[in-house]
């Protein structure tokens, strides 16, 4: 029986990680620096988890073969602090792939959706954690346009998207 690291316990001083994860997201991600790469949101069974990078080199092949809601195990990749300027997850680091990581298919572990939605009263009255992305649930009742509003054309935050939400219920 292979053993098999919790997403908790990843740490940039130790090698050798072993995951079992779930694909929740697979996204292409376009920047003037490293060109198109590939950016995955992956989960373990308990429901932690990690953004991870796939290099532009290696992009198109992981993107043929990779579905979201699949899981798989992983070896031999890096970890890195998660200190961008966007943080998808929580977590403390993400994981980068490397020339000769190893990703197979594993069987379905469970069907569950993992999400963790944030209450729109906790955005309301400003005790969300603002350090990364949240998840919700409601619906759109009025979007205005994407305006740029930085004169650094690289800087992600010189975008603005203003929306109206409503809550589902």
């Amino acid at each position: 029986m292979a053993l098999y690291h919790d997403l908790y316990r990843l740490n940039t001083s130790i090698t050798g990680w072993h995951v079992r994860v779930k694909m929740l997201r697979i996204f292409q991600v376009s920047t003037f620096s490293l060109g198109k790469s590939l950016g995955l949101i992956l989960v373990d069974e308990k429901g932690e988890k990690v953004e991870a990078f796939v290099d532009k080199a290696y992009a198109n092949y992981y993107l043929e073969f990779l579905e979201e809601d699949s899981w798989y195990t992983i070896m031999k990749f890096k970890v890195f602090l998660n200190n961008g300027p966007i943080k998808l997850t929580k977590s403390l680091f993400n994981i980068g792939f490397l020339n000769d990581s190893i990703v197979k298919d594993c069987d379905l572990l469970n069907d569950c959706f993992y999400a963790t939605f944030t209450p729109f009263g906790a955005i309301l009255n400003g005790t969300t954690d603002h350090s990364y992305l949240i998840e919700l649930v409601g619906y759109v009742v009025k979007a205005g346009e994407l305006t740029y509003v930085d004169p650094q054309p690289i800087e992600l935050s010189g975008y603005r998207l203003s929306f109206v939400l409503k809550d589902k219920e």
